[in-house]
């Protein structure tokens, strides 16, 4: 990549890495709760309206509008109770009554669907120039409460008002971490999308044939011959 004088294009892919992608991960590891995941995409967001040029940003707020699972009104709610703004929890607080309060009784056997906000059948669509996390989705249109707080009372609920939910779970896993490295290498052996993903599925199909001895938690440091002697 290293070119004396680069193209606008290397330069806008290079500002993205540096400027969007890169902050966005280090984001995400730093605070990886389930909690933080809506504010992660909002930040991504305004990063890239930042940061990149306006005839990108179409291209790539389609990409984001295609995956914005971590901007649905349920894990928008999930994020409010787990803000530090009392005032924020207390808003989440008293969405998920109205919830409560006007949903139908549920149908036995009957599977929630979970769409992509502004996909086909969603009650809300994404805000991709929205100021702040909790207006990505529009709440007042919100009909299905985050899953984790189902089984819980109102007065459970309430005690989310002196103090921010911490899940424990993460908003991202390391299969995720392992796909962007393999679709990383595929990219630099063989061009085109088909070939790409021919050689990312071979190679994750080999690693689960061929699991690898040596892995951290077998790894043992190497004694020194003085550590030995003594």
């Amino acid at each position: 990549m290293a070119q004396e004088r680069p193209g606008d294009a290397l330069v806008a892919l290079a500002v993205y890495v540096c400027c969007v992608y890169v902050p966005t991960v280090m984001a995400i590891k730093h605070k990886s709760d389930a909690v933080h995941a809506a504010p992660h995409l909002h930040a991504e967001l305004r990063r890239q309206e930042r940061y990149c040029r306006p005839e990108d940003l179409p291209v790539l707020r389609a990409s984001v509008h295609r995956n914005a699972f971590m901007a649905h009104e349920e894990n928008v709610l999930l994020a409010m109770l787990g803000d530090a703004d009392p005032t924020v929890r207390t808003e989440a607080v008293g969405v998920i009554k109205r919830i409560r309060a006007t949903r139908e009784s549920p149908v036995p056997g009957f599977v929630r669907p979970f769409r992509v906000p502004g996909s086909v059948g969603a009650t809300t669509a994404l805000n991709d120039s929205a100021a702040t996390y909790w207006s990505l989705v529009d709440l007042d249109r919100a009909t299905l409460e985050p899953p984790l707080t189902q089984g819980m009372t109102g007065d459970q609920l309430e005690k989310f008002l002196e103090t921010p939910l911490l899940t424990g779970l993460p908003c991202h896993t390391q299969s995720t971490e392992r796909a962007v490295k393999v679709t990383t290498e595929a990219a630099g052996q063989v061009r085109g999308a088909r070939r790409q993903d021919g050689h990312a599925l071979n190679k994750l199909a080999w690693s689960r044939r061929n699991p690898r001895q040596v892995v951290k938690k077998k790894y043992r440091p190497v004694k020194t011959t003085a550590e030995k002697e003594g």
